[in-house]
């Protein structure tokens, strides 16, 4: 296992820090009115949808002086392999987004100059849009020695390469911020990809040698809700990571983002929406329906969808965000605020302190969230999951195919 020492030092540290664990929240849509917000509890960096920025700006509008927040613009690259009836007319429009045909990074060909058009053009774009993080171009694709991940392997290389040429790490001149850009590797890799410590072994070498300033991981369907085994491989996997040396942001695990953030992770979470990092299914061709929210109770550590459940929840453990009222759920823009103000102050309990106490801490706090929703006839099983993401994290060696 290659090691990578020092760190990168800026004038000014934002991004996600490697032996430190960084909440990234995922802002969406006219959700630059959380900075803010999120700032004010200590949020340095946010993420958001590289495509989203043509018509939505504004979040790229750092928060000044004592916080200041970097930007990490997500690519999205992975919508490729959607047919285009079925991409947001947004991503449809980027240069990369164009081709008509559901991209198939297992069987298609690139030729060299598509692979690097490929490979710089989200890179430049997000340059361009006011980054100060930018992730190179992936897709969901399996593990070391199939031919979507050798084709994302040379993204990464080549986009890392382009980054460096470029020298896009200084700052512009007379910019305000004056932190330093960095570029994070991609990894959007598949759960049965990471079963074996074998393979997780080579995946991690392989994005490790590339040189980036950090990793950026998307397990597909990695969530509370998946398979115990696939819990511990991916928890094995991101702490294989974690060990070598470099920030890791695990992007879009659900309800195990706190543990992450406990266990020294970085961890990228949406709010209100966008909890978790899957393969999106078709979608219905009307864009103009809106976004499918989620309501988040940081007593129960889960998030409901509005309705029942929802309601059931807030009355039977009020909220003390202060900004709705404390047995009701909150509604239309509330969500997004409360989501931000309760996110954020759990990653600041969850980084804060010595690693056991945390685990500690977060092991009550799950087994009183379980009481809770006994008491109020939900079902809470993160428990398990909680105890998987410990074992696979304790455990590297972990291989779910002999047990």
């Amino acid at each position: 296992m290659k090691t990578v020492e020092g760190p990168i030092e800026e004038q000014q540290v934002l991004h996600p820090r490697a032996g430190r664990a960084s909440f990234v929240p995922r802002l969406g849509y006219e959700q630059q009115r959380l900075a803010p917000l999120l700032a004010g509890r200590g949020v340095t960096t946010t993420v958001s949808p590289l495509y989203y920025m043509a018509h939505n700006p504004e979040l790229a509008l750092f928060a000044r002086g004592d916080s200041a927040m970097g930007l990490a613009l997500d690519p999205c690259t992975h919508l490729r392999q959607l047919a285009a009836a079925d991409r947001a007319p947004a991503f449809r429009a980027a240069p990369f987004g164009r081709d008509e045909g559901a991209f198939e990074p297992d069987y298609w060909d690139l030729s060299e100059n598509e692979i690097a058009e490929l490979a710089r053009g989200p890179i430049e774009l997000a340059r361009a849009r006011g980054a100060t993080l930018v992730l190179t171009a992936f897709h969901l694709a399996g593990g070391l020695g199939t031919r979507g991940r050798e084709l994302d392997l040379l993204l990464a290389e080549a986009g890392i390469a382009f980054f460096r040429q470029q020298r896009m790490d200084e700052p512009p001149d007379g910019a305000e911020l004056t932190v330093r850009r960095e570029v994070y590797a991609t990894i959007a890799v598949r759960r049965e990809a990471l079963r074996t410590h074998y393979d997780r072994m080579r995946l991690a070498d392989a994005y490790l040698e590339l040189g980036a300033d950090g990793l950026w991981v998307k397990i597909d369907g990695f969530g509370e809700a998946a398979a115990r085994s696939d819990i511990r491989s991916a928890g094995s996997f991101l702490a294989t990571l974690r060990d070598a040396g470099l920030p890791v942001v695990a992007c879009g695990p659900g309800q195990l983002h706190l543990a992450l953030l406990v266990n020294d992770i970085s961890s990228s979470v949406g709010l209100g929406e966008g909890e978790r990092f899957k393969f999106p299914a078709p979608r219905s061709k009307d864009w103009s329906g809106g976004r499918t929210h989620s309501i988040y109770h940081p007593r129960f550590l889960r998030a409901f969808r509005a309705g029942r459940y929802a309601d059931r929840a807030f009355q039977n453990s009020a909220c003390r965000c202060g900004l709705h009222p404390p047995k009701s759920p909150p509604k239309g823009g509330q969500i997004d605020e409360h989501a931000a103000v309760v996110r954020a102050d759990e990653a600041r309990d969850a980084i804060s302190g010595e690693r056991g106490q945390r685990r500690e801490w977060l092991s009550a706090v799950a087994a009183m969230a379980s009481h809770l929703g006994h008491d109020a006839e939900i079902d809470y099983t993160q428990s398990v999951a909680l105890d998987a993401l410990n074992a696979g994290i304790d455990e590297p060696n972990f291989d779910s195919l002999t047990g």
